[in-house]
């Protein structure tokens, strides 16, 4: 049960061709842990051991609340809370070091180790898929974006999965794609700027450029 909910196809992912694909996929790798957890997870006692290890960052709690699962929280949230007592809020854990936790449990998370795990294959996949379909290829280069985050990704997987040659070629084209989404995020925010010039009042303003400062945080910050 725990393999067949990171099993997402690629093409599904790079088809839309709107914003950063590994972001998108990203993003449906953390609903799917997300429900997950809140859900078949609570039957299984190797995934709740972990989450009374690890625990939730506060972005991953938040997404859980709206789903209205609050019995599956409340058992979640008891263990966890009992495993901090038992294991971690006590002085003897602190020396003038600091906490012996590494890392601690406050910058913890079940959901943020999984995805990022996963990721890691998911990368490699896509670099490979790169190398030998054609087709995939295909759609790669035909991506309008990808985020600081995700180019930064690419280009620590590519060399040991295609090595030098091959690795530097995906590499300039990624970055030829991030420049270009780059360059189009500062355009509109120049214009944006444009737009509170007093001699701009009234003169209309069109949604990619009011959007500007919304769609460059995600690119920066994802």
């Amino acid at each position: 049960m725990k393999e067949s909910i990171y099993t997402i196809p690629l093409t599904e992912v790079f088809n839309p061709k709107d914003g950063c694909p590994l972001c998108r996929l990203e993003d449906m790798l953390v609903e799917r842990t997300v429900e997950y957890i809140i859900g078949a997870a609570m039957m299984e006692p190797d995934v709740r051991a972990e989450t009374n290890r690890l625990g939730f960052c506060r972005n991953h709690l938040e997404m859980m609340l709206p789903r209205k699962r609050k019995l599956a929280m409340a058992l979640m949230l008891d263990t966890r809370i009992q495993e901090l007592l038992d294991e971690f809020v006590r002085p003897e854990n602190f020396d003038k070091k600091g906490s012996k936790y590494k890392p601690s449990p406050a910058q913890s998370c079940y959901v943020c180790a999984q995805v990022d795990e996963v990721m890691k294959k998911m990368l490699d996949n896509v670099i490979t898929r790169f190398d030998s379909d054609p087709e995939f290829a295909k759609l790669y280069r035909e991506q309008p974006a990808y985020c600081m985050k995700h180019f930064e990704a690419i280009g620590n997987r590519a060399y040991p999965v295609l090595g030098k040659k091959k690795a530097a070629e995906l590499i300039q084209l990624t970055a030829e794609i991030t420049r270009k989404n780059m360059k189009d995020l500062q355009n509109d925010l120049k214009d944006m700027q444009l737009a509170f010039d007093y001699r701009n009042a009234g003169k209309p303003i069109s949604e990619q450029v009011k959007n500007a400062v919304e769609r460059t945080v995600e690119f920066l910050g994802k």
